[in-house]
């Protein structure tokens, strides 16, 4: 699913017009990454927990020639679902729960 299409179902969903569900859902972006940039966790009951782990430089291998290389430090960004989520995913009466083909 792509922005566009995400943005479109939510707009039927809610009501709201298109422009206004964009502009909500660029600020709920914002908002999520921010936290992360600071840190912070951030929690959405029934669906998930985003955060963010510290990755130290490290030493790694190419795997064509076997020579090592220095994997460079990075944040990483993660979502953590919560068992209710994965249940509705995984389970086929999910089509009860959400409007899916």
């Amino acid at each position: 699913m792509t922005k566009k299409e995400m943005i479109e179902a939510m707009s039927d969903e809610t009501g709201a017009t298109f422009k206004d569900t964009n502009e909500t859902f660029d600020d709920f972006i914002k908002v999520i990454t921010g936290a992360l940039i600071q840190d912070d966790k951030v929690t959405i009951p029934r669906f998930g927990t985003f955060s963010s782990k510290y990755r130290p430089q490290r030493e790694g291998r190419n795997p064509s020639t076997g020579e090592t290389i220095t994997i460079a430090e990075s944040n990483i960004r993660r979502l953590k679902q919560v068992s209710y989520s994965k249940m509705l995913l995984t389970n086929s009466l999910c089509k009860e729960y959400f409007y899916v083909d």
